[in-house]
Parts: C-alpha cells; sequence; structure tokens
C-alpha cells in the first residue's frame, strides 16, 4: 500500500514538472503598452471577481514575445498584432490557439505650429522630423511601416524617422516637441497632450489591427490564466476597451 502511495506521489509530482498541473500562484500577463490605461482597469475587475491575484508586465509585442521565447514565467500574453502571438503558437510555446480580442487604428500625432495636415504633407523636407515605433519591437510600428510603404513615402521618409521602443515612448517624441508628427494608434492619441490629432492615416493602407491573446505553455502556469482569457472576451472587459476607443473584433 505504501509503495502504490509512494508512486503516486511521484507521478503527481512528475506531472506538475512538465506542465501538467496549473498552480494558484499570482498571475503574470505580458500586455502591449498600449493597453496601460485598460489594463488597468481590467485587473482590478478580474481580482474583484474571481479572488486572484495578477500583476502586469508592459512592453513592446516583440520584446515582450522574445522575453517569453527566454523562458520569462508569462502566464498569458496579449499582443498589439497577430504578428508575435502566430509565431509563439508555430514555436510551439502556446496552449490552444489564439484569441482575438479587439482592434485599432493609425492616427498621426502633429506639433502644435507644425505645417502637417496630411500624410502626404509627410514628403515636405520642412515637416522635420517624424516618429514612428521601431518595427523590429512593436507592431504599431511595423503599422506605419505598411502604411508609409503603401503611400510610397516609406524610402523618402528614412533621414528624418525617429523610432520608438514602443508606441507611448513615440508619443512622447511629439509631445514634447522633438519630432513634428508622430503615427501612433487612435486610443493612445486620445490620452495625448498639447499636441493636435489627425485621422489622416488611410485604414486601407496597412493590415487590420487586432490585438491577439494567448496561454504560454510552461510548468506550474497559474490556475488562474484560462479564466482570465475567458475574461479579456467578456462584456466587463468589452466594455471598459469600448469606452476607451478600442474597436470590437468584428467591425
Amino acid at each position: 500500500m505504501w509503495a502504490l502511495m509512494a508512486a503516486a506521489i511521484i507521478m503527481a509530482s512528475g506531472a506538475a514538472a512538465c506542465g501538467g498541473a496549473a498552480d494558484d500562484s499570482p498571475l503574470l500577463v505580458f500586455s502591449a503598452v498600449s493597453l496601460i490605461d485598460a489594463m488597468a482597469e481590467i485587473e482590478s475587475e478580474f481580482e474583484s471577481m474571481h479572488d486572484a491575484s495578477l500583476s502586469i508586465s508592459f512592453g513592446g509585442s516583440q520584446a515582450l514575445a522574445q522575453q517569453i521565447r527566454r523562458g520569462a514565467p508569462a502566464d498569458v500574453f496579449v499582443s498589439a498584432g497577430a504578428f508575435q502571438t502566430s509565431e509563439l503558437v508555430e514555436d510551439g510555446l502556446v496552449d490552444g490557439g489564439e484569441v482575438d480580442v479587439l482592434r485599432n487604428r493609425l492616427v498621426m500625432l502633429v506639433r502644435p505650429g507644425a505645417s502637417v495636415r496630411s500624410m502626404l504633407d509627410l514628403a515636405e523636407r520642412s515637416t522635420g522630423r517624424i516618429a514612428i515605433a521601431d518595427p523590429a519591437l512593436a507592431p504599431a510600428g511595423r503599422y506605419a511601416q505598411e502604411a508609409l510603404t503603401t503611400l510610397g513615402l516609406w524610402e523618402h521618409l528614412q533621414d528624418r524617422l525617429v523610432k520608438g521602443v514602443d508606441v507611448r515612448s513615440t508619443m512622447a517624441y511629439v509631445e514634447s516637441g522633438n519630432v513634428d508628427a508622430a503615427i501612433v494608434y487612435k486610443t493612445d492619441a486620445a490620452v495625448a497632450e498639447g499636441v493636435l490629432v489627425l485621422d489622416v492615416v488611410p485604414t486601407d493602407s496597412y493590415s487590420p489591427v487586432v490585438y491577439t491573446a494567448v496561454l504560454v505553455r510552461r510548468p506550474g502556469r497559474s490556475g488562474s490564466a484560462e479564466a482570465f482569457m475567458g475574461f479579456l472576451t467578456g462584456e466587463t472587459a468589452a466594455g471598459v476597451f469600448r469606452r476607451l476607443g478600442f474597436g470590437p473584433v468584428t467591425p
């Protein structure tokens, strides 16, 4: 009898070590920095409704995906684009598939006094420097690069582009007056200070901005991870996203 009990304990320990069982550790969510305002509210709502402890780490989606590849103990990853989550799925680092959460779109921020009023005005040398998020680090940069390429502007702007590590740092360049214009998400522009917001980036010039979420495959993943994934697509979270300017998955 004792031998059987010992064997059962060993088997259970082995299953947990291989990621076969979730634990009750605090839930760690990696999130795109463009969701920083929304996630502050969602964190509070989720903790009160699920009696769970939640911690959120923000950054550029590509940088966060790289950390997950290096073994960072994230439980859920919410990316500002499907590029990063699709790669994690292909690498076998995700349980299940991607879940579409919400949509966003690009706008242009302009420093007061700048003559820019359209995307084509960016080609004028008098415009000065233009900021975008670094395409290698953040989806906002990829979308901006795609839009500028479609409009025939990308090659012309190379010597005047300033690249931020994420969309919020990109926005700070124009807020501080260090650049004349910046291309950022609509929802980030809503909290920008001292700048003009121009809704002039054609939506057909870049791919749809769809935020996706995945469950990270790792030993000892928090037992609250699946519940949080469901919460992200529920009505409470949807209400927060709508109020902050995000669009639904289905336009």
